[in-house]
């Protein structure tokens, strides 16, 4: 029987399959699936400048994840990727598993704007980073209404911080894709394309999704969860985003600003249009958190009467529990 030769339309469909496996593999899966802590309130700390931007503008400024303060977080997944590549079984895979190395820059080319949170809104690391050095505020939005309240699609992810926890996901993952390609290697005519190579640049460009939540252990305090939009020429491409640049002392860093669909809505909504049928809602803030180096309880006065011109008639607000002022 003459094998069917591979096509665009065929590779994309086999990718799709192989995704499909992994997607059932998953729930089982102990060394992919592993279980994070739960937060009910995600925290994003900001000046106070940034959160009446917030509020006023229902946004958030999405960064270029190859910008972010941790200069060397993607030389960490990168270094991560390597040493599963060593320490997987070469055997019959070792063509792939080298193919794999020779493409490893790749894994740089990444379009990811990401916005971060904390699951704990009074950290002092997190003050001192991000919120004004203790004169900012730790915003407390609602888990499970976060991601659906924009207006572009976003992912969610938790950050792993566990080296070996790392190291033991990329290579199951390895193990996984490869074995897939392998079972249907000899169903088709590669058609002169080398087999090997493309399966190893899949699994690159693939890694490039599972090493952004991937961060050294040195940051394990900050907690972090991220929302992430992708830049990827399916759903987005670089036409479909405002991109707009800020300078801090030694960068110039790309970003985004995405708007809360309730804001998106106000902005295209035509005089005489009637009101959409499911209600649009505000960003789902419910709780602040005043840095310790403000004057807590005039700083409380002031925000509580912001967030009531702006419709927000019921948050909790708090003092910071860092004992000292930064």
């Amino acid at each position: 029987m003459e094998k069917q030769k591979i096509t665009n339309e065929i590779w994309t469909e086999l990718q799709g399959n192989m995704l499909q496996g992994l997607l059932l593999t998953y729930p089982n899966n102990k060394k992919l699936n592993k279980v994070f802590e739960h937060n009910d309130i995600l925290y994003h700390y900001t000046s106070l400048n940034g959160f009446l931007s917030i509020i006023e503008t229902q946004s958030l400024f999405f960064s270029n994840v190859n910008f972010l303060n941790d200069s060397k977080e993607i030389k960490h997944g990168v270094d991560i990727v390597l040493k599963a590549i060593e320490e997987t079984e070469k055997d019959e895979n070792s063509d792939i598993l080298l193919k794999m190395k020779e493409n490893i820059d790749l894994l740089y080319k990444s379009e990811k704007y990401v916005t971060c949170f904390s699951k704990d809104g009074d950290l002092l690391s997190q003050w001192r980073a991000y919120g004004n050095n203790g004169k900012g505020i730790s915003i407390g939005f609602e888990f499970s209404d976060l991601t659906d309240s924009f207006d572009k699609y976003l992912t969610g992810t938790h950050i792993e911080y566990d080296e070996t926890t790392q190291i033991e996901s990329i290579k199951e993952y390895i193990n996984l894709i490869i074995e897939f390609y392998k079972k249907i290697e000899d169903n088709y005519d590669w058609n002169g394309q080398d087999f090997d190579n493309l399966v190893a640049k899949l699994i690159i460009t693939f890694f490039n999704n599972v090493i952004y939540s991937f961060k050294h252990p040195s940051f394990i305090d900050e907690r972090e969860y991220r929302l992430q939009l992708e830049i990827d020429n399916k759903m987005y491409n670089k036409d479909d985003i405002d991109l707009k640049f800020r300078a801090t002392e030694n960068l110039i860093i790309p970003y985004t600003i995405i708007k809360n669909s309730y804001a998106s809505y106000l902005e295209t909504k035509e005089p005489d249009e009637t009101e959409p049928i499911f209600p649009l809602k505000k960003l789902p803030i419910s709780k602040i958190i005043i840095g310790p180096s403000l004057d807590y309880e005039t700083v409380k006065i002031g925000i509580k009467q912001f967030l009531f011109e702006k419709g927000y008639k019921e948050i909790d607000i708090e003092k910071s529990n860092v004992p000292y002022r930064i």
